[in-house]
């Protein structure tokens, strides 16, 4: 190496001398055109072609003559110019041989720091997100320290912490919310996710609520008009009855007649909110008719569980429903 910081190229320059007739010959060409220049020069066609060819063959002369004198003046420079790209290009080879192993020595050496950025990290015991998470590659840097790095990382950490903290003390969406932060990492776009989460929830439940008023309606209107067809059949089923009573000449009392006034057992299922559903009970009560409360269970294992728990005692059926539809 210290050949090449001391290598020095060693130049001998002579200054050249061309030596011609140039000077002369510009003399002899301004004398020998001054006739063309004449305002009297009218030559006839032949011999201004005879002139022109003749200007033409002594300029075509004098560039020829030109460039073989500039040859032979640029050659040693040429030479030169040669020799001079050929030990620079090789030096540049040499570099780039260099460069490539400075480079490797230098990935070889980061390879070494981050192993030990992961043992470190390793021993922090902390799996709530990967060091890719929190890596920063100025740590591969060679001015960067261990023990710096080492501060960065536990501030990285405990910052995490604190921020699922926060978040677990928010009441609800908390946890998708943390969900969202172990992968962003960014606590003002959690919090945001927050927001959306509860809006979504909010328009959710507005719209379950409208449903379900729009379904009890529904079923209300339905139930109405199964109501006026049951007391129009029932007044049609009277009226014929009545009919054929008086055509067979039943008195009033007989068994035909008790077994048409009989009370006629329904099952009606009720859905709504408690307070209603238990005004319901009490009219029931106050009104004297009786009712039986029936829980509905996926099996019978679940059923007998309830009852043994409850020391209850119930009995198990298994019934088809058959729900009534009104008809439009």
């Amino acid at each position: 190496m210290n050949d090449l910081v001391l290598l020095d190229l060693q130049t001998d320059i002579s200054v050249g001398n061309i030596t011609t007739n140039a000077a002369l010959l510009l003399e002899a060409v301004k004398h020998g055109v001054a006739k063309y220049h004449d305002p009297n020069y009218i030559p006839d066609e032949t011999a201004a072609k005879k002139d022109r060819a003749e200007l033409n063959r002594a300029d075509k002369l004098v560039a020829e003559k030109a460039r073989e004198v500039k040859g032979k003046w640029n050659e040693p420079l040429e030479t030169f110019d040669g020799l001079v790209a050929e030990i620079r290009t090789t030096i540049k080879n040499a570099s780039g041989v260099v460069d490539g192993s400075v480079k490797k020595y230098e990935e070889k050496q980061k390879t070494a720091k981050r192993e030990e950025i992961k043992k470190y990290f390793a021993s922090k015991k902390f799996e709530l997100v990967p060091l890719e998470k929190i890596f920063d590659q100025r740590w591969l840097n060679k001015g960067t320290k261990m023990k710096d790095i080492h501060t960065e990382i536990d501030a990285a950490i405990a910052k995490i912490y604190q921020d699922i903290e926060v978040l677990e003390r928010i009441p609800d969406h908390g946890t998708a919310a943390k969900a969202f932060y172990l992968q962003t990492l960014d606590m003002g776009a959690a919090l945001r996710q927050i927001d959306t989460l509860k809006e979504n929830a909010a328009r959710i439940a507005r719209e379950q609520a409208s449903r379900e008023a729009r379904k009890a309606q529904e079923q209300c209107e339905a139930n109405d008009k199964i109501e006026r067809q049951e007391k129009v059949e029932a007044f049609n089923e009277e009226k014929s009855q009545n009919l054929i009573d008086q055509a067979l000449d039943l008195p009033e009392g007989t068994t035909a007649a008790k077994e048409r006034k009989e009370k006629i057992k329904q099952t009606l299922e009720f859905e709504d909110d408690r307070e209603k559903l238990m005004n319901i009970k009490h009219y029931m009560t106050s009104q004297g008719t009786p009712y039986k409360k029936k829980l509905e269970f996926d099996n019978d294992q679940d059923a007998e569980t309830y009852c043994r728990i409850k020391k209850v005692k119930g009995t198990i059926q298994h019934k088809v429903v058959l729900t009534i539809e009104s008809v439009a």
